[in-house]
């Protein structure tokens, strides 16, 4: 609860679209009585300061890295719920996502799903961590990684909201590389 309240108060202050989010979330994935005493804690951490980089190491010791991939996503649902991803947001997860260990293009690769917000075909290789300029065996490499990766079934033990945004995000991946797939011609 405390990075969810971190990336809700990154750019200044807490929205209600981002305040949904996490009650979605909390619905979907725990009882009434858990999910009230997790906002209420929320509440209690709206406002304040906190050192991430010792939370995120507490976690890292504590969730597996395809646990730690979903919590990203979460954080990046929860910075992106207002429409936009403040600079400060993103200064945020980019730090979040390095101290819970998970490589910068990894993270890249989660952002962008989010980052799709109109024809770009260059965020279709950002999903799937490449570069446009790599070759077709690259890009194939690259998507059979990221399928590895974010497959549901790595988050099978975890609450059906976080199965379903696993689902998603494995979506997600499969669309980049179906796109990629047509404009290059590739079998």
């Amino acid at each position: 609860m405390v990075l969810v309240a971190a990336v809700m108060m990154a750019d200044g202050r807490a929205s209600r679209d981002e305040l949904g989010v996490v009650k979605a979330f909390l619905r979907d994935n725990f009882d009434a009585d858990t999910a009230r005493s997790c906002l209420q804690i929320l509440k209690g951490l709206l406002g304040k300061t906190y050192n991430v980089p010792p939370v995120c190491r507490q976690i890292r010791r504590h969730m597996d890295i395809a646990s730690r991939r979903t919590l990203l996503h979460l954080l990046y649902g929860i910075a992106w719920a207002d429409g936009a991803l403040h600079r400060n947001e993103n200064a945020l997860l980019t730090q979040i996502a390095f101290e819970l260990g998970i490589p910068a293009a990894e993270a890249r690769s989660i952002a962008a799903m989010f980052e799709r917000r109109g024809p770009d075909p260059d965020a279709d290789y950002a999903i799937l961590g490449v570069p446009p300029t790599a070759t077709d065996a690259e890009v194939r490499t690259a998507y059979r990684r990221m399928a590895q990766k974010h497959h549901p079934d790595k988050v099978a033990h975890l609450g059906p909201d976080v199965q379903r945004a696993a689902t998603e995000k494995f979506r997600t991946i499969n669309e980049a590389w179906e796109r990629i797939k047509k404009s290059r011609g590739i079998k």
